[in-house]
């Protein structure tokens, strides 16, 4: 019996499998409902509660002053004082079968069906679940057009588990990622069957999917580049291929008028916010003269081959592509470059909070190939050849699935990650308590106005000495009931009292309140020696715009090594701080290590 009959049926085994693994997941993670409309979710989401239960799409009610309509909304307001959703509309198009279903259920349990409840959420859920079946299968069918199904269900299982692709369907399900994985695997397949026979039907699937693919995200669009140049391998073919478009023009005609078809509702929407019907609702830009392509794929923050390295061999495995899928191998030479160049050409190229390079876990399907290319080139050589390659596709699951409950257990940090932080959490499960002090948080500010995202060390506002110890930080984040630790040093000798003063400047949109105070005290083995509080809730009373205190550390009084300096937050609602900046006096050269 050949190979394509002993493992005929194994990649559909295999993508029940990973389905079944997945739920379980879920289902031990207790995550159908969490983390599901936060965040982005809110602006990808709001269309459906804005027009089917708000009967509202354009946001009037948000003057209402009923609700704090902001925990459901983030619209952007225009200068005609209309509020804009900023995310386009397509993954909400993308959810909306289970919208509806949710819908109908709290309608019929009598529930106050709002759009937010558990229902819709879970619902969401297995939105995700629905379209990575979908993308999966099409993917197999993609791959199964040139590999045997051995070939293909090796790819299939590093697309999946050894991808962040896993991450964003089993805890983020609500992003867009899987949603344009699936459109863009169905893509794939039907620019097939089109070469293959150019025909009416298939031509209206292909439009309808470019319009949705690009209405979720609009750079997208670089996938139409795949079409037009599938199997092109030679110069001369390309006049053979203008030939064939020219001919089918009305085909292609059809394309592009299913595809503006999609995108009407969204034009009409912006049309009627804003008297435009094309807009920039993001009121942010590319900045295609200063992209980071070697942070982008290198770098600690979000590297794509640091975090996904199986995506490392799948472009390599583009060199790989011979025989009948040689032809394939230009398109992806015009593809990637450009497609890498104007994702990470954006002014967050990082992409804000998130689990690796999530933007390109959309290409997946496309990378397939070129993966399964390379898989097909070592796994049928020599005995010690396979062994070694099952052992790295062993590997790369292993890998991403730890490396998936690291994020989860902020061992891995979701934006501020550097390569002292990547392995100082190596083979860690948790952080360690060194580990926040490894970090450098980007400044967003200085991004979007084009501007290198590493934060320039200010310039200290408190007068210190080379003999001083000194600490500044900015964009404080304590989290509630919660410590923000300032400062953890321990000091190595006996001192005489000494002199220290802090500043404090708080953020204006979140001034502090009665429970949080300001603490510095000495411990001895984590016992409290001495320890001096200072309420930080005059900075709202007396409107100010920073705390200043001076004091004075006992040092003679007290064996108690370990110096704390910490705000302590037991309200119910995280602190944010502008600055901290604090100076002790004389301190340099006392103390063996500056935790934080």
């Amino acid at each position: 019996m050949g190979i394509n009959q002993r493992f005929k049926q194994l990649p559909n085994y295999l993508i029940l499998s990973m389905v079944i693994f997945t739920m379980a997941i879920k289902f031990q993670a207790n995550s159908w409902n969490k983390k599901i409309i936060e965040q982005d979710v809110l602006s990808l989401y709001a269309y459906l509660p804005a027009a089917f239960i708000y009967k509202d799409v354009s946001l009037s009610f948000m003057n209402d002053g009923k609700e704090n309509y902001y925990e459901k909304f983030w619209p952007i307001k225009q200068a005609n004082g209309k509020y804009v959703i900023k995310t386009t509309m397509g993954t909400s198009l993308m959810y909306s079968p289970f919208f509806f279903i949710a819908h109908g259920i709290e309608k019929l349990s009598g529930k106050y069906a709002n759009g937010y409840s558990a229902t819709y959420k879970t619902l969401i859920s297995f939105a995700a679940l629905f379209y990575l079946v979908i993308g999966l299968i099409f993917t197999r069918k993609l791959l199964q057009k040139y590999f045997d199904p051995l070939i293909t269900s090796v790819a299939l299982l590093l697309i999946y588990l050894g991808t962040n692709l896993f991450y964003y369907t089993s805890f983020e399900p609500g992003m867009t990622h899987v949603y344009s994985f699936c459109l863009i695997a169905m893509f794939l397949f039907y620019c097939l069957k089109w070469y293959e026979k150019q025909k009416f039907t298939t031509s209206a699937i292909l439009g309808v999917l470019i319009g949705l693919i690009v209405l979720i995200r609009p750079t997208n669009i670089l996938i139409v580049l795949l079409f037009l140049l599938w199997e092109i391998s030679r110069f001369y073919e390309i006049k053979l291929r203008l030939k064939l478009l020219l001919k089918n023009w009305p085909l292609i005609a059809l394309m592009i008028i299913t595809a503006f078809m999609i995108w009407i509702p969204q034009l009409l929407y912006w049309k009627m916010q804003t008297g435009s019907y094309f807009i920039n609702s993001y009121n942010e830009q590319f900045y295609f003269n200063n992209f980071h392509i070697h942070k982008a794929l290198l770098g600690f923050r979000k590297g794509w081959f640091i975090y996904t390295p199986v995506m490392f061999f799948a472009v390599v495995g583009v060199f790989f592509m011979k025989k009948k899928i040689k032809a394939i191998r230009t398109a992806y030479y015009f593809f990637l470059p450009a497609l890498i160049y104007v994702t990470y050409s954006w002014w967050c190229w990082w992409y804000g909070g998130s689990y690796g390079a999530r933007t390109m876990i959309d290409i997946y399907a496309v990378m397939s190939l070129p993966l399964a290319a390379l898989i097909s080139y070592f796994i049928y050589k020599k005995r010690i050849t396979k062994i070694l390659t099952y052992f790295a596709v062993s590997l790369f699951v292993v890998h991403n699935i730890f490396q998936t409950y690291q994020y989860l257990k902020n061992a891995i940090h979701y934006d501020s990650m550097t390569k002292e932080a990547y392995f100082d959490s190596f083979l860690r499960i948790n952080p360690s308590e060194d580990f926040e002090s490894l970090l450098v948080t980007p400044d967003y500010e200085r991004a979007v106005q084009g501007l290198p995202e590493q934060r320039v060390k200010p310039e200290p506002l408190l007068d210190c000495s080379e003999k001083d110890f000194s600490y500044v930080n900015v964009n404080m984040y304590g989290k509630n009931k919660d410590f923000y630790i300032v400062s953890d040093v321990m000091v190595k000798d006996s001192l005489p009292d000494l002199e220290g003063k802090i500043l404090i400047i708080p953020d204006s949109e979140n001034p502090f309140n009665e429970d949080v105070d300001l603490r510095i005290g000495l411990f001895s083995n984590h016992v409290k020696q001495w320890m001096i509080e200072y309420p930080l809730l005059e900075i709202t009373q007396n409107s100010s715009e920073e705390f200043r205190t001076d004091f004075v550390i006992p040092f003679s009084q007290y064996n108690a090594p370990n110096l704390k300096i910490f705000i302590s937050n037991f309200s119910y609602e995280p602190i944010y701080g502008e600055r901290i900046e604090l100076i002790i006096h004389d301190l340099e050269g006392h103390y063996e290590n500056n935790v934080y």
